[in-house]
Order: C-alpha cells, then structure tokens, then sequence
C-alpha cells in the first residue's frame, strides 16, 4: 500500500471541524470524539482520499490500529479498481453522493461489503469528508438466501413441467416393455433383456424423483424396505452406469437391514453416490459398498448429534482423487460442483444430504488428496414387522373385469397403452382426447360408465371439472386420475385427495390393473 510523504498521526475529531454548511465546532456531531461513536468512522481529505482520523472501531474493521490507518489513502481498502475511481471523482464533485456500497478488504486480505455514509467538512484547515461504514456482512448473507430461494422456486417450477413430460414418456416405455415381458417365457433369452430395460426405466423415472424431491414438489409414502434388496437389484445397471473401468465390489450384511424409506429415495442415494465415485475415478479404479448394522450409543458420530439406537449404514468407497477440507465443507451445499461447465449440476450430494436427514440419518465423508473418499450413510434401523403381510408374496395374476371405463387422456401414446391393458384384463373402453370430447362421449352413451380414468392438466377442460360434470349425472361412477405432474401442481388442478383416487406417472399396467380392480370395487365416492 502506498505511504504518504509525510504522515500524520490520527487526531481528536473535537480540533477545529468546520462543516461545508458553515456549521462550526459547536455541532455535536462533528465533536464526538471517534471512540464514542457507535460506528466505524473516518475523517478523508478529499483531493488525494487521505485518512486523517479514525477511530478504534474502523481499525477492529479494517484490521490496523487508528495511527496506522492514517499512513494509507481510503482507496487503498478497495477491492474492485472502479470503486476506487468512483470515491475519488465523488470526492472532487461538488455534490458528493451521501451513501452507496463498495466492497472492501482488510489488512489481512479479507473482503467484506461495506455500506459507507458521506457528510463533507472541513478539518484541520483540510477539505475533507466524514464517512461511516456499516458493515454488510450479515444483510449480503440474507440476499445469497433470497437470490437461493429464489433460484429453488424457479428450479421447482421447471423441475415440474419437465416431470410432466418425462413421466409421460416412461409410462409408455414401462407399459409396453411389461406387456412384452408378460408374453415371454422366463427362459427366453430376450427376458432378461427386457428386464434390464425395466430397471433402467425405474432409475430414470428416480431422476425425475431427485429433482421433485430437491423442489420439494413430490409427495413421500414410505415403507419398510431391505437395503440389501435393492442394492442388490442395481447391482447390474450400477456397473453399466460407472463404466467397465470401474470395478464394483459390493459387501451386503449377512442379515436382512430394513429402512423406512420411499424405495425411491433410496435409489437416489446409491445412485448419485456412485455417480460422484466414478467421476472421482476418471482413469478408473474401484467402488466399494457395504451395508451392516451398527448400535450407536453416543450422542455424537462423525462430529454430529445423532439419536442413540439401532441404525443400519451403507458405506461407499471410492479410490478417486480425493478432496480437500475445503471441499469437503462445501460438497452439499446446492449447486455447488468442482466438475466443469455441463458436467454436473450440483445437484446429486445436495439431494443425498437431503434425503438422509428426512428419513432421520445422518452422512458423513472422509477423504484425502489422492487418497479416495468414503461416504458412510447412517438411517435408523426399521422394525421388519412393520412391512406389509403381501410384501414379499409373489405378484399375483393382474385383476380382471368386464365394466365399462371412459378413458380420457391427451397423450396418445399413453392413452393407446391404457386400452390395450384394460382390454387385455377384460374391460370396455371408451376414449376421449380431452374433457370436451369426453363430455360428448359420456351424454351419448347408452349403458353404465363404471369408472372414468382421466388425466388431471388437459386442454379445455381439467380432469377435476370433467368428472364434476359426469358425476351429476352419473353420481355411481368412480374416478380415477392420473398425472405425470407434481403433487402441488395436482393439487392446484382441484384433486385435493391423492390417496386411492390418484395414480401417479410412470407406473405399470399391473399397478394400472390393481388400482382399476381396487376402485371398481369400493364404495362410489365423490
């Protein structure tokens, strides 16, 4: 930093202070001494931006005592080259401009936003200028949360609309490829093929989940799930996900480890894990699972507060490069990516964060440069009593019907895919590509209309306004919805109840086939 040829030592504010408006040292305000002011201050000579006085609370600030504030110009503390500019030309102007913010940084080099507030005087025979500052740290961290929030509404909103149109998608990829399935004998070679096509669709339609769930748009129905299972079950499509360079070597417990948890959630977590492993490992190396149960009996794991009892943890290894304490510190915070532009969103830790503290856990990462990285996932241990009596029975034969059903949905595909599937099981159909057509279709039919299956958003008319007007004069008839949207976004359509009423995009022709049966043969409801 610059000295100035000669220094002057700091002075009282109560020397002779002579205000631009001719209000002389009388004026209390220019009389307080710097030390009794509740603010940062500093007097500034207003040719050069000389510091001529100051008092202990800008030294705290600007990390100098007082006397050796006086040796440097304010300039001197400015970040940006154009701050530094803009406070010397509004010294040289007339007029000076009262208040505006600058970003600052201290003798240490540490920047901090600073809103200073200008009153011109006269000081020591000097031209000079009053200036407070106000420290902006605490309100710059409130706009970072509103600009986040913000930017998490906007995520949520296109994070819905996208999920409307990839569900649709994998509706009609899921139906069909079961459809197939359904057709083929387990031995035939094309099975299990067609297999792996249906758990890549299950994944994917997870993605969408990621996203929903990152918004908080979806709406969670846990249930208690073996993690052993479905580590199990993506033991295939992980390995063709991380790539043949990768080796995966996974080490289930011996025993059953059950969770509360959406089957999808979980997917989520093994699956953005191994994602972040295999790019930790650009030339290879190997990822390592392993589930176990452990009883925790401290209040504390890892450096966090955690709930003493049975837990079950799924540990993730990988032999990549490793990270930082920096990084570490950072890695599941929002958005936040240390891949480069278009290769990652920031997404995927941020959401593992997330979904482990919801269903009660805790995650903890241990790593070193060059050293690989350890995710170590703790989720309380769920009672396997709990799980459903039909759980683990094997699926039974798709229900069967012979009652007439109005199908209404713009999709074509979708709409052709849940014909076929309730013709196969026996039932009637009666299409319709939106709620005005449906309306024609239902008035001019003759006979009972059993259930109506309807999509929620359509064009002209909402699915909840459709079956209002089909009730009236069918009150018997049951409804059926379904959407590819959020739940909120459902909800704002006017189908409050998502219970047995709703069925959510993707889901299969079984599920499809259940839930008609189900509906058919329960008490009418409006």
């Amino acid at each position: 930093m610059p000295s100035p040829d000669q220094p002057i030592g700091p002075e009282p504010l109560t020397q002779s202070v002579r205000t631009e408006t001719g209000v002389d040292e009388s004026d209390a305000a220019c009389r307080i001494p710097p030390e009794a002011l509740p603010l940062p201050i500093a007097i500034v000579r207003r040719r050069d931006g000389r510091i001529l006085a100051a008092n202990e609370l800008l030294g705290r600030m600007l990390g100098l005592p007082p006397g050796q504030l006086t040796h440097h110009a304010l300039q001197d503390f400015c970040v940006h080259p154009a701050d530094r500019d803009t406070l010397l030309e509004d010294f040289h102007k007339e007029q000076i401009r009262s208040r505006y913010e600058v970003c600052a940084v201290t003798a240490g080099s540490v920047p901090l936003w600073v809103e200073v507030s200008l009153k011109p005087l006269s000081f020591q025979e000097e031209d000079a200028v009053l200036i407070a500052f106000h420290d902006l740290a605490e309100q710059k961290s409130l706009e970072r949360e509103l600009h986040q929030i913000k930017k998490m509404d906007v995520v949520g909103r296109l994070t819905s609309g996208i999920a409307h149109d990839f569900n649709n998608l994998l509706t009609v990829i899921v139906g069909w490829n079961d459809i197939a399935l359904a057709r083929l004998d387990r031995t035939d070679p094309l099975y299990e093929q067609l297999e792996e096509v249906r758990k890549a669709a299950h994944l994917a339609g997870a993605l969408t989940q990621q996203l929903l769930s990152f918004s908080r748009r979806d709406e969670k129905r846990p249930q208690v799930l073996d993690l052993n299972r479905i580590v199990a079950a993506m033991d295939t499509m992980l390995q063709r996900l991380i790539g043949e360079d990768v080796q995966l070597d996974t080490a289930l417990s011996p025993e059953p480890v059950y969770v509360k948890a959406n089957p999808s959630q979980v997917e989520q977590i093994v699956m953005n894990l191994a994602v972040n492993a295999r790019d930790a490992m650009p030339q290879g190396g190997t990822l390592s699972m392993k589930t176990a149960r452990a009883d925790i009996t401290t209040a504390h794991i890892h450096g966090q507060a955690i709930q003493p009892g049975p837990y079950v943890f799924l540990t993730v290894t990988d032999t990549g490069c490793g990270m930082d304490r920096g990084t570490q510190a950072r890695i599941f915070d929002p958005f936040y990516t240390t891949k480069e532009p278009g290769k990652g969103t920031g997404l995927g830790l941020s959401t593992v964060s997330g979904i482990v503290k919801e269903l009660g856990g805790l995650i903890a990462v241990q790593s070193e440069p060059g050293l690989g990285t350890t995710f170590t996932i703790y989720l309380p241990l769920a009672d396997a009593t709990a799980r459903s009596a039909h759980a683990a029975a094997p699926p039974a034969p798709p229900p069967r019907g012979t009652e007439t059903i109005l199908l209404v949905e713009d999709d074509p595909g979708i709409r052709r895919l849940i014909r076929e599937t309730l013709q196969m099981s026996g039932y009637t159909v009666l299409e319709a590509r939106h709620g005005i057509e449906a309306w024609v279709v239902g008035n001019h039919h003759a006979g009972p209309i059993h259930l109506l299956i309807t999509d929620v958003v359509m064009p002209q008319m909402s699915g909840r306004a459709l079956a209002d007007r089909l009730l009236s004069a069918r009150p018997n008839m049951r409804v059926l919805y379904i959407s590819g949207y959020a739940s909120d976004a459902v909800f704002h359509h006017g189908v409050v109840d998502l219970g047995q009423g709703f069925l959510q995009k993707p889901f299969d022709p079984r599920r499809l086939a259940q839930k008609v049966r189900d509906l058919l043969d329960a008490s009418p409801t409006r």
